[in-house]
């Protein structure tokens, strides 16, 4: 199962499979969906958003539908969107907080579509995670990302904890773009000693 990730601006969580009958036409009002504390506790917003099955990437040609960042056990989140016939998607992306404790666990539901007098209940079984009824998911941090400290591209990361329980990390770090050698790169590495939760300053180990 694909975790939450820290300092991402989505992540794909939940996705909701919308069919519409021929000739039909479908208004929902807002997703509704149940938070346990942790979720509450570790979560910045909840995302919805509708995007095309066959896109690459995430955000290309994702519209934004409606966020909330007033989190609680209960969250209903409005997105007003008109749906014709034929297949449609729905993206739940929760954001997380810098400080989320990546040692719990967070337990996120989508349980039903309003359609402004009435609700659609979504199914346990086609709206689920590795064929579950609850989205429970474990959270990382993406400490590199492309552009921190003016890099292009941070790629091949490797990991590995002392005897102490420090975490070291090292990668390449392709300053001007992705390629392969001969290219302007070097190796960086990345402490944390803490589990993961925060990392030091990068060092560049080797100049290539």
């Amino acid at each position: 199962d694909i975790p939450l990730i820290i300092r991402d601006t989505y992540n794909e969580a939940i996705q909701i499979r919308i069919y519409v009958n021929e000739g039909k036409e479908v208004n929902y009002k807002s997703v509704q969906c149940l938070l346990d504390e942790n979720a509450v506790n570790a979560l910045e917003r909840i995302d919805v958003y509708i995007r095309k099955d066959n896109e690459r990437f995430f955000l290309t040609g994702a519209t934004l539908l409606g966020s909330v960042k007033d989190l609680s056990g209960k969250v209903n989140i409005p997105i007003d969107i008109n749906f014709k016939a034929g297949l449609h998607t729905i993206w739940i992306s929760p954001v997380l907080k810098s400080t989320a404790d990546l040692t719990k666990q967070l337990t996120i539901r989508t349980f039903a579509l309003s359609k402004g007098t009435s609700e659609q209940k979504i199914s346990n079984v086609l709206n689920s995670s590795g064929g579950k009824a609850n989205f429970t998911k474990r959270s990382g941090i993406a400490f590199r990302k492309a552009g921190d400290d003016g890099v292009h591209t941070y790629r091949i990361p490797g990991l590995a904890t002392t005897e102490k329980g420090t975490l070291i990390s090292v990668y390449d770090i392709r300053y001007v773009n992705s390629h392969d050698l001969p290219a302007n790169i070097d190796v960086g590495m990345s402490r944390s000693t803490d589990g993961g939760q925060t990392w030091e300053p990068m060092k560049v180990i080797m100049d290539m």
